[in-house]
């Protein structure tokens, strides 16, 4: 089908279930060779299915991801014990999505238990999941000692060899949690923005050279402080939206090489009092995927930065209702996948 434009699928992980979405943007094209064929426009359940193999993480809650294309696995990494309260645990898992199958990987060592760990990263130029700290014996027990001697604000995970690494920059940027986070496989930095308490501003980790960059954007930039903002990177900009705790309705765009904000003039935009969204980027196609708590459970919605033009999907099906910071939503370029896990 020449002129038409094939937009994104989403895969979504639940508490009670993993969900898939088949979203076009714009007119569906014929899946390309080798993609696996999804409903359009339709949340479907993935996890557990029927006859699901153990053992499983149980979707224990305030987790992230990351994704490693060439093993095409998705890397789990999350605070609180298996059943989802309690204790702040550090456990790496590998979830397989074509096969259902979860590993639990023993490293050599991990980062202090946590929680609120969401909007971590996987570096794809140098292949390892990104940890940027977050909270750490704030609740549960938890050794204050094992947390000053291991804290770090950023751990790398190598996935081959099964190895956790405290990267301990010089000078540090002392992460907070709830921060926004994305990563620009292009320049091979992650951009961070926000956080509880958070005095940094926007800044950037360079994995290669293992060295923060506190950017000070000219012009107007969002609340430095933000909690919990939808934040991902488009194939071009970063793009923020929202948060957890307060109203924020602005959508802005964040320029790498200009080092400068702007806010994108939208006419409409998600739900955004206390709304909790989670964004993800189709880097193929510059489009960005937003799950979002509305009055009456989850509601999806796409960003068009170019336009700028948020509008909302009316899928059959929602994925389950969840908390606020139960979620995770990342893009799966190789697979034109969304997943989400709530």
């Amino acid at each position: 089908m020449t002129g038409r434009v094939r937009r994104a699928a989403a895969v979504f992980g639940l508490l009670v279930g993993c969900w898939v979405i088949e979203a076009y943007w714009g007119q569906a094209a014929e899946t390309t060779l080798g993609e696996k064929p999804h409903p359009l426009l339709t949340w479907v359940k993935q996890h557990p299915r029927e006859g699901s193999a153990k053992p499983s993480p149980r979707m224990g809650y305030e987790t992230s991801y990351g994704y490693d294309p060439l093993r095409k696995l998705l890397i789990r990494y999350g605070g609180h014990n298996q059943g989802g309260g309690g204790e702040q645990n550090s456990e790496t898992w590998t979830y397989d999505l074509a096969t259902d199958t979860w590993t639990l990987k023993e490293p050599n060592d991990a980062p202090p238990g946590v929680c609120c760990t969401q909007q971590n990263v996987y570096d794809e130029l140098l292949r390892k999941f990104l940890r940027f700290r977050s909270f750490s014996g704030s609740h549960g027990w938890q050794s204050y000692r094992e947390i000053a001697l291991k804290d770090s604000s950023v751990w790398a995970y190598d996935l081959d060899s099964n190895t956790w690494r405290a990267m301990r920059p010089v000078p540090e940027i002392w992460v907070h949690g709830l921060r926004g986070a994305a990563y620009d496989p292009i320049r091979g930095v992650t951009v961070i923005h926000g956080g509880e308490n958070a005095g940094y501003g926007t800044a950037a980790y360079d994995l290669y050279t293992n060295t923060w960059h506190d950017l000070k954007p000219t012009g107007s930039v969002p609340p430095r402080n933000l909690s919990q903002p939808g934040f991902c990177y488009d194939g071009s900009r970063f793009i923020l939206f929202g948060s957890q705790f307060a109203d924020h309705n602005q959508t802005w765009a964040y320029d790498l090489d200009a080092n400068q904000w702007s806010i994108l003039p939208v006419k409409e935009h998600p739900p955004a009092e206390k709304s909790s969204p989670v964004l993800a980027g189709d880097i193929r196609n510059g489009i960005v995927l937003c799950s979002v708590l509305g009055k009456q459970g989850h509601e999806t919605w796409v960003l068009d930065p170019q336009k700028p033009e948020w509008r909302r999907i009316n899928v059959p099906q929602e994925p389950d209702y969840s908390g606020a910071r139960n979620r995770v939503l990342l893009y799966l370029a190789d697979e034109n996948l969304f997943v989400l896990e709530s």
